[in-house]
């Protein structure tokens, strides 16, 4: 396995090659228990290491405030959040997708970065999950792995910042969408499915890291939480791990295990 290329012609992650042995090994333990074969060549498996170092997964706030104003810029809906600010050094002309892309780049990546959904979370929220009263958005799991104790959605608070994006894209915005969904496809009714090449043009374009997808966004928020400060006190964990839709600490904490142990939160 090891010897063999992906499509993109590099070498498989080492992540990978594990994990094909370990599908390897289990098939062969199960035929050993059956006597379907007389002994097992699992143990004679070498493993590769893994890389300790994994690379950076969230974006740092400049970078994610540059990517909202290069969307913000890009989408063809969008004149003036507000009209007395003073105008970016950036020309809209230079900035705008191609003509497929949706209306509403700026609005949905609002969304990614403010609330740490997953992408089909993200991209099926309907109009009557949006609380504006309450500040608060409710997200439908789609992660649940068989556990009939999870709940089927789980509530994110609305931030400050989401909360004005979003009030402006439900009531103020010229091409603001009809239907039930906050960002539909090419029919009212049905989600958007796919952002990828738009997504990539933004990236691209704002000059940050080009492997920014969604699930990178929702790292950042993760990050951003596991540092916030309520009322003068650390914010507490399970607080995250229920918006992330996390059953426990385990992985809040062996994801984000650097961030937990950061001075400030003590």
């Amino acid at each position: 396995r090891r010897k063999q290329k992906t499509r993109a012609g590099t070498d498989p992650a080492p992540n990978t090659v594990r994990n094909d042995c370990a599908a390897i090994s289990g098939l062969l333990r199960h035929a050993f228990k059956t006597g379907l074969i007389p002994s097992s060549a699992a143990t004679q498996l070498t493993l590769p290491r893994l890389n300790v170092q994994k690379p950076r997964r969230s974006l740092g706030p400049d970078e994610a405030g540059l990517l909202l104003v290069c969307a913000w810029l890009a989408d063809r809906s969008i004149v003036r959040i507000n009209k007395r600010a003073a105008p970016l050094p950036l020309d809209r002309r230079h900035m705008r997708l191609g003509h497929k892309a949706p209306n509403f780049m700026f609005p949905l990546l609002a969304t990614f970065l403010l609330t740490g959904g997953r992408l089909q979370e993200v991209l099926t929220i309907p109009w009557s999950n949006v609380d504006f009263r309450g500040r608060m958005i409710t997200l439908k799991q789609t992660k649940m792995k068989r556990d009939a104790n999870r709940r089927a959605t789980r509530h994110v608070p609305m931030m400050p910042q989401l909360h004005a994006i979003l009030r402006w894209y439900r009531y103020e915005c010229p091409d603001r969408p009809s239907g039930p969904l906050l960002f539909p496809g090419r029919e009212a009714d049905v989600p958007l499915k796919d952002i990828r090449a738009s997504r990539k043009e933004l990236v691209l374009r704002a000059g940050i890291n080009p492997e920014v997808t969604p699930h990178y966004l929702r790292h950042t928020y993760a990050a951003m939480r596991c540092q916030t400060i309520e009322r003068g006190a650390a914010i507490d964990l399970l607080t995250v791990a229920s918006e992330l839709g996390q059953k426990g600490l385990t992985q809040l904490e062996q994801t984000y295990g650097h961030l937990l142990r950061h001075p400030d939160r003590h």
